[in-house]
């Protein structure tokens, strides 16, 4: 039960300049003015109250926890190991401080802090129409759509390719094709979502249980998934990713010293190769690239050079699975080479065969300058 402040003291001091005394009138002249009265002396807080605002804290915890956290997140440090967790350190830091902030205007103004935004100008009109249009992704099943991805994934054991029509899966003795079978999945998440909210009685309690096992489950997997599959080294990586402040993605080879040897610190993937980077092109709607641009190594002294009318499908439309290079081009030597393809139907060629795209890495902008 909320405590009864009204008969708490108040502490006017600051607050009594007499009795002709008026608030300052700032911003949209349309929003009501402020009032004046004397702030509350500060709470004491005991463990009884600090358990009490577990309730708010759980609801706010798991809608953290989202498609950035659950999805991008993980994909990004895939690709670059920890080498970019620094911008979650200031992530962090900045949602502190503005979220310190504003619980400081709501108590010092009694208003919450989106009425304080509508007095700045250009005025409330304006930011209403502003919020509307960032906040109406929210109201969208576009995460329940992201989601169906890997819940498809988990439960056919393939990735789904929805450009291809011909692609089909059983579903409950259904055939459906990849497309269809995404759209349902999203459109079913979607659906379960709203369940709890349904049927759950008071929506803060429904909540507050929902994203207390939405906590504990992504937690707890995450954890076990951690401590048992995971390495001293991973972890390390991770840990010293949140202050290595101005590491950023860059293409470079893996011999960055030109020796032919592979070095310590250079094999960027851990495949145990001097890796070059691989050519990215873009297929378009019919069965010739324009060109892909090459250059395998971006420090070296050859200059970059063009791939022209490269076949990546055949006359039947597939795709083929390797490309002649008739004479070298970007310091790709002349030959035959691989070519990979992703769900959008773009590719890379992969000099090496190992069917992963080469020459990703980073560099720290602050300390190799």
């Amino acid at each position: 039960m909320a405590e009864d402040i009204s008969n708490q003291e108040v502490d006017t001091e600051l607050t009594d300049n007499g009795a002709d005394f008026q608030a300052p009138y700032l911003g949209d002249k349309s929003m009501p003015q402020w009032d004046t009265a004397g702030l509350i002396d500060a709470p004491k807080f005991t463990f009884k109250k600090w358990i009490g605002m577990l309730g708010p804290g759980l609801i706010l915890g798991g809608a953290a926890i989202g498609g950035g956290e659950w999805l991008v997140g993980p994909q990004v440090t895939a690709q670059y190991g920890g080498a970019l967790l620094w911008l979650a350190t200031l992530s962090i830091i900045g949602q502190v401080i503005y979220n310190l902030e504003i619980s400081r205007y709501t108590l010092y103004c009694g208003e919450p802090i989106f009425t304080g935004k509508f007095r700045t100008r250009p005025g409330k009109n304006i930011w209403t129409i502003c919020y509307l249009i960032l906040d109406a992704g929210s109201i969208f099943p576009y995460l329940a759509m992201t989601a169906a991805i890997p819940l498809f994934a988990a439960l056919f054991g393939l990735v789904p390719t929805p450009e291809d029509g011909e692609a089909v899966v059983n579903l409950f003795g259904m055939e459906l094709s990849h497309a269809a079978t995404v759209k349902t999945f999203g459109l079913s998440i979607f659906a379960v979502a709203l369940i709890p909210l349904i049927i759950g009685g008071k929506i803060h309690v429904a909540l507050k249980w929902v994203m207390g096992f939405k906590i504990v489950t992504v937690m707890g997997f995450l954890l076990i998934l951690a401590i048992g599959w995971s390495s001293v080294g991973t972890w390390t990586e991770i840990f010293s990713g949140f202050v290595k402040v101005g590491t950023v993605p860059v293409e470079r080879v893996d011999d960055m010293n030109g020796n032919g040897v592979l070095d310590a610190g250079e094999d960027w993937d851990g495949d145990g190769v001097l890796d070059v980077v691989e050519p990215k092109f873009v297929v378009g709607d019919g069965a010739v690239v324009e060109s892909i641009e090459v250059d395998v190594n971006p420090d070296d002294d050859i200059q970059p050079g063009r791939l022209e009318n490269v076949a990546v499908r055949d006359e039947s439309g597939e795709y083929v699975e390797k490309i002649t290079v008739a004479k070298s081009v970007g310091g790709l030597a002349a030959g035959d080479y691989f070519v990979r393809f992703d769900n959008d139907g773009n590719g890379f060629v992969d000099v090496d065969g190992d069917d992963e795209r080469d020459g990703a890495s980073v560099a720290n902008v602050i300390s190799d300058v």
